[in-house]
Parts: structure tokens; sequence; C-alpha cells
């Protein structure tokens, strides 16, 4: 890993965990995993992706609750909230309309049969 980018690692290793492991997982969870400092690997992640792990993370818990309000119309959005790991409900709203450009109801809404 020390002359490989560490951010594909990293990536790698975020988008592998299953939604109960995501929604758990922290920069010092990775890092601890990786056996790095935290503060190393948020720099070394920010040179190479331009985003912070953070950012990262926030994005796959996005990409993830999108599949869940496409495909589980039997969850409300605050549980989808609560299973990618955003507590706040005006948190994941946020997030997600800063993602995909509308609130998760509205989005949701786009797909109902």
């Amino acid at each position: 890993m020390k002359h490989e980018k560490i951010s594909e690692f990293v990536a790698e290793y975020i988008i592998s965990r299953n939604i109960n492991e995501l929604s758990e997982l922290t920069r010092y969870k990775i890092a601890d995993y990786f056996g790095i400092n935290k503060n190393y690997l948020s720099e070394k992640f920010k040179q190479e992706t331009q985003m912070t792990v953070k950012e990262f993370l926030d994005f796959e818990k996005m990409k993830r609750a999108e599949c869940l309000l496409k495909s589980r119309q039997d969850l409300s959005v605050k549980r989808i909230s609560d299973i990618v790991g955003i507590v706040k409900l005006t948190h994941f709203r946020a997030k997600f309309k800063k993602t995909y450009g509308l609130k998760p109801g509205r989005y949701r809404s786009l797909f109902k049969s």
C-alpha cells in the first residue's frame, strides 16, 4: 500500500461494506483498519480525490438510500435515514437533496408505480 493510492483502497473498502457496516463506519475506524493515522488518512484521501473521507462516506450512504427509496416503498424516509446511519432526519434530507437535487420523499414519488 506504500506506493499505491490510499484513496483507492479506502474507497474500495467503503463501497464493499454492507449497509449495516457502512452505517457505523467512521474515518477513525477506517484508519484503524488500515493501521494508519486518521489525520494522515484524511490528508491523503483529500489530496487524491478532492473529497474528504466524510464526504465520500456520505455519498456512499446516499447511493444506498437512493436504492432503498426506489425499491422499498414500505420503509419510511426516517427508517431509511436510520438504516444508512444518519440519525437526524433533517441532516439526511439536506444531504440527499444536495446529492440528488430533490428531497427524499419527492425523489421517491418519481418511482412509485
